[in-house]
């Protein structure tokens, strides 16, 4: 073992012992998830003879990893599956650097077409200028039988190029995004180029209303987009979504829908003033329910604490965000706790009537007896959204959090086994300053075993 150790210590590196077969998967699980844009169009083992323009960024993945080394570079190129992800983002034609970069595009897919033979591709095209023909979009068509996760964000006139090439022509295609420029320019654009896309099972739309895509509904089991286009609704045409996320939650007071047996994740806004639409909602199998209400009315709890009744006791996360000047009454969140026992994440907005001293008393542990009525006994994860500054009242559910922390869920009696001690605790808000004396308390908290996250950079609904 010594020999060994003292060997390998006077190796140039690890890595370059591994076996190549190893390497590949090592590549392969470091790769980037995301689409990176502008990566070099030039071939590795010729690098040296191309100047390099300023707008390419050379340090992108796949492309560093051949710069690397002698032996990365030689495996790099022939390792299909970093080459399937291409991204291009075109630009109006108007400069010459803008045609250079053009002509870079072209060249890079090119490239990523020739290293990934037969592999699925993941595609992201962005041109929202009026352009009637793109040859880096022609290339791409060309290979449209290894479309496979695919985003295309493209103006009117490029439409009718891409129905006429690939209508019956993406038998793998399983996700697919599809948007234009504007509402107003979506409007007039119709398409049915997928609608023989035999695997398409996900789909957002941006900009675009479903109405506007010709495909086999009854398929798409992941919604992402608007709820309904005139009289068109989501519902009724996918009954077997699985997850969906709505922009707006909205359709005809009139409609009648069946329950939704297959949905287990539904996220969507909606004003507050139609709040009675829920009543036309029965979600058997739901598990996870992200709402943001504009306008919450008064008792605006009841219309979800109702449809959870009617629907199951399987929900496992909630997420309930609203403007804090205009929050609901007590009674209304107490009976939303209470229709939720099974509930095992909940993010919520910090405000009186949320956590007031009943609602915090029955969200707590205590040690004094059996624990018969708490709220949310299963709990583990809970998220507070604070808007502006941190409210006057956050003592109260900061007391309930310590009484849930692992710790002292150990004192408790053998009646109350079902009780899960807390293991994570976040905060969301769009700049978060907590006092001295709850930052006080969360570092008890971080040193009893529980997860304190801040998340300063959140996206809700700001206070009028």
């Amino acid at each position: 073992m010594q020999s060994y150790l003292c060997d390998a210590g006077s190796s140039e590196g690890h890595i370059h012992c591994l076996p190549f077969d190893i390497l590949c998967i090592i590549f392969k699980l470091c790769g980037s998830t995301r689409f990176e844009l502008f990566a070099p169009p030039y071939p590795f083992d010729d690098l040296d003879q191309y100047d390099i323009p300023d707008f390419i960024e050379d340090h992108l993945w796949p492309w560093a990893l051949g710069q690397t080394c002698r032996r990365w570079r030689e495996i790099v190129p022939y390792l299909p599956s970093l080459w399937s992800t291409i991204d291009v983002n075109l630009g109006r034609p108007n400069s010459i650097a803008a045609i250079q970069e053009q002509i870079a595009n072209f060249r890079r897919v090119q490239i990523c077409l020739q290293r990934s033979p037969q592999s699925p591709l993941y595609i992201r095209f962005k041109s929202l200028e009026p352009v009637t023909n793109c040859k880096v979009l022609d290339l791409l068509m060309s290979h449209s039988r290894r479309w496979y996760d695919v985003e295309l964000y493209i103006p009117s006139s490029l439409s009718s190029s891409l129905a006429f090439t690939l209508k019956n022509r993406v038998p793998i295609l399983r996700s697919l995004t599809y948007g234009n420029r504007s509402a107003k320019q979506a409007a007039r654009n119709v398409t049915d180029t997928f609608m023989t896309a035999p695997s398409l099972r996900q789909i957002k739309m941006i900009n675009v209303g479903p109405k506007k895509m010709t495909v086999d509904w009854l398929k798409i089991n992941d919604y992402t987009g608007p709820t309904t286009d005139d009289d068109f609704n989501i519902f009724l045409a996918a009954p077997n979504l699985v997850h969906c996320t709505l922009s707006w939650m909205k359709f005809r007071s009139s409609t009648i829908l069946l329950p939704l047996t297959q949905l287990r994740a539904l996220s969507f806004l909606i004003d507050g003033r139609s709040m009675k639409q829920l009543d036309q909602l029965t979600l058997p199998v739901l598990e996870d329910l992200r709402i943001t209400i504009y306008l919450l009315p008064e008792g605006g709890f009841d219309g979800i604490s109702s449809l959870l009744q009617r629907s199951s006791c399987t929900l496992k996360a909630l997420h309930l965000d609203f403007n804090p000047l205009r929050s609901p009454g007590s009674q209304s969140v107490m009976g939303l706790f209470e229709t939720v026992p099974k509930l095992k994440r909940l993010t919520i907005v910090v405000c009186e009537t949320i956590f007031s001293n009943e609602i915090v008393r029955r969200l707590a542990f205590h040690d004094d007896g059996p624990q018969l009525d708490v709220l949310l006994p299963l709990l583990d994860i809970l998220g507070f959204i604070i808007y502006d500054k941190e409210p006057s009242n956050m003592a109260l559910p900061i007391s309930m959090l310590q009484s849930r922390r692992p710790t002292l869920c150990h004192n408790l009696t053998s009646a109350d086994l079902c009780l899960k001690p807390l293991r994570e605790v976040r905060f969301h808000g769009h700049t978060i300053h907590l006092s001295a004396t709850t930052t006080a308390e969360l570092k008890i908290l971080a040193s009893s075993d529980v997860d304190v996250i801040i998340e300063p950079h959140y996206s809700g609904i700001p206070p009028a």
